[in-house]
């Protein structure tokens, strides 16, 4: 399928706009995907960028369509661990609260976000429920896309499986109330996405908050590039998704990443 064909069938996909607030992100997400399908074409690619004496270098390997491309070896060791999701729901009062976990660490895939987005569409639908809150079990609230498991992203089918995903996080971009999601731990990539996708966050001392996508060699997904410029101004976003930086959460509450501590 040409570049072309690729974006007239993203127009299809991803015509119904997604509002939070005034934020519109399904075409930012749509643009996630085809930067995906670009790099996907590509192989061998070196970005540099210099400012002054400090040097970011962005170092991409892209292979073969359907190869891996270098990833750390401990995304390969997951590839061994068997990974259950679970999603509980219960209501407090007129709060529906949502807790998930994947362990070990959480990873996003589509599965996970769909149960999660289920759980919402259960509560917007809810009378009772005028709010809502997202946590997580173990250390990491989520610590980044599923790059090795059995829906990985850099696998063969790794388009469908990056559309898959963007199609679920759009159900969560679209909810109805309000959400706020506690992080106690490590919000990395996708993670970081998914904690920005709500509307209010609160941070425990052992939370870490990066965009860690240029270290993969990836496009900064999830809507990022939309919802983080927003939210912290675009020196700061631009600061976080090309240095691959974890911040703290003091650091985040003073840049407004976060809302309360």
């Amino acid at each position: 399928m040409g570049q072309t064909d690729f974006q007239h069938s993203l127009e299809k996909r991803y015509s119904a706009q997604t509002e939070v607030g005034s934020t519109q992100c399904s075409l930012v997400l749509g643009a996630d995907i085809a930067c995906s399908y670009v790099r996907s074409q590509l192989r061998d690619v070196a970005i540099r960028l210099t400012h002054g004496e400090n040097r970011l270098r962005l170092s991409i390997l892209l292979l073969e369509k359907g190869v891996q491309a270098g990833y750390p070896e401990r995304d390969h060791r997951r590839k061994q661990q068997h990974m259950t999701i679970t999603v509980e729901t219960s209501v407090n009062g007129h709060i529906g609260e949502i807790r998930f976990a994947k362990p070990p660490f959480n990873y996003a895939c589509a599965a996970l976000l769909r149960q999660i987005a289920d759980a919402i569409d259960g509560f917007d639908s809810d009378p009772d429920v005028r709010c809502l809150l997202l946590s997580s079990e173990g250390k990491s609230f989520c610590a980044g896309a599923d790059l090795a498991g059995d829906e990985s992203i850099t696998s063969g089918d790794g388009m469908d499986a990056i559309t898959r995903l963007y199609e679920q996080a759009l159900r969560i971009f679209r909810r109805q109330k309000p959400m706020v999601a506690a992080v106690q731990g490590a919000a990395v990539g996708a993670g970081l996405g998914l904690v920005i996708a709500a509307d209010f966050r609160v941070a425990s001392p052992a939370a870490r908050l990066a965009a860690n996508f240029t270290r993969l060699g990836f496009h900064p997904g999830f809507a990022l590039t939309h919802t983080l410029p927003r939210l912290i101004g675009h020196q700061k976003a631009a600061w976080l998704m090309l240095s691959s930086a974890r911040v703290k959460p003091d650091e985040a509450f003073a840049w407004g990443l976060v809302d309360r501590l």
